[in-house]
């Protein structure tokens, strides 16, 4: 159907995005209001585009870690990043970056 169209074409402009983006430029983007893209998002993903936005971010963040990157470059200060980022993975960056040096 049309409105899995427009969460997909949602989920393909957040992951592909290099910018920093609000859910608002992807509502735009997709051409539908905030609070619509949010109720098809959740009904198709079972997140919130928030949550996903979050996901995408913090994925990027963790293949990231193995070059510099700015917190700012993924649209966080730096304590809000640390505070998201231990949300999503249940550790802090360091411990992040400990359990990558452990891999090697």
């Amino acid at each position: 159907p049309q409105q899995e169209k427009y969460v997909r074409q949602a989920m393909r402009f957040i992951d592909n995005s290099v910018d920093v983006i609000t859910i608002q430029d992807v509502a735009a983007h997709v051409g539908l209001h905030r609070s619509y893209l949010s109720t098809l998002f959740h009904r198709y993903t079972g997140k919130s585009p928030q949550e996903y936005l979050i996901d995408h971010r913090m994925k990027r963040a963790c293949a990231l870690f193995a070059n510099p990157f700015s917190a700012y470059s993924l649209g966080y200060d730096p304590s809000t990043f640390c505070r998201v980022f231990r949300q999503v993975t249940g550790m802090t960056p360091m411990q992040y970056k400990a359990s990558l040096r452990k891999k090697l």
